[in-house]
């Protein structure tokens, strides 16, 4: 980790892990931040079949650093720089083929919560804390987080979580789909274990299926891809593994 980006990256067998580490912040964004994120999500190695992110000591982060906003949206040419350094970590996120969990402790406010919405799943302790704050400081989110959230929650909810800037605490997350599984204790520890729950599967599958349901949520209409992807699975080596391992009763190894 470089002394000022505060990103820990460590690789767990076939588990990513991203550690967002500014725990005396409240692990608040940087610039910085944003763009190792966007590094490591656009440049993942091969071996990896589900990825985590989570904060450290206790906050998966309470936003972009306020501090950081203050010479960053100074003027229009800054400004658009700040959201467009923003969007390309958050799309690489979006993009990855793998699984994503967001492993959420206490707040996860504004930035964080489009980075937690940019994942494809989230776990949530029971201090978890979800705000989008913008209406309070006069900002507006772009399309790529507004859409997001939409895709998360439903356009209603989306509406008023931004309209009213309050806090969602963890059981109403669970409740509107913020949030999809409850963790007992650290988000992270419940979030490991799902990733290993995850990347015990077919790797095959897992890429098809998160291409298919982004086609489906928006609409897309039917094209040859979209039928491509089965025919490549059945003559894919997870395939002939999972095949043999359903007649042989054993559970299947895919390597």
């Amino acid at each position: 980790m470089a002394a000022d980006d505060h990103i820990r990256w460590t690789l767990h067998g076939r588990i990513g892990r991203i550690t967002l580490d500014r725990p005396e912040r409240r692990n608040a964004l940087t610039e910085a931040m944003w763009t190792r994120l966007a590094e490591l999500a656009t440049g993942l190695p091969e071996a990896v079949r589900a990825l985590v992110v989570e904060g450290a000591g206790g906050s998966f982060s309470s936003g972009n650093d306020i501090e950081m906003l203050q010479t960053s949206l100074t003027d229009p040419e800054a400004t658009r720089r700040f959201h467009e350094l923003v969007d390309r970590a958050l799309q690489a996120v979006r993009n990855l083929q793998v699984p994503t969990i967001a492993a959420v402790d206490g707040p996860c406010f504004g930035a964080g919560l489009m980075l937690a919405t940019a994942c494809d799943l989230r776990v949530a302790a029971a201090d978890a804390r979800f705000c989008a704050p913008p209406a309070r400081l006069g900002l507006v989110y772009g399309i790529g987080e507004t859409r997001t959230l939409v895709e998360v929650v439903g356009p209603v909810r989306a509406k008023e979580m931004l309209f009213t800037a309050r806090v969602v605490d963890c059981a109403e997350a669970l409740r509107i789909g913020l949030a999809d599984r409850a963790a007992d204790g650290p988000a992270g520890e419940a979030a490991m274990a799902l990733a290993e729950e995850i990347a015990a599967l077919s790797a095959v599958t897992h890429r098809a299926s998160k291409q298919l349901i982004t086609a489906a949520a928006a609409r897309l209409p039917h094209a040859p891809w979209m039928e491509e992807l089965r025919d490549q699975a059945v003559a894919s080596d997870d395939f002939r593994e999972g095949r043999a391992a359903f007649f042989a009763k054993r559970r299947p190894d895919f390597g």
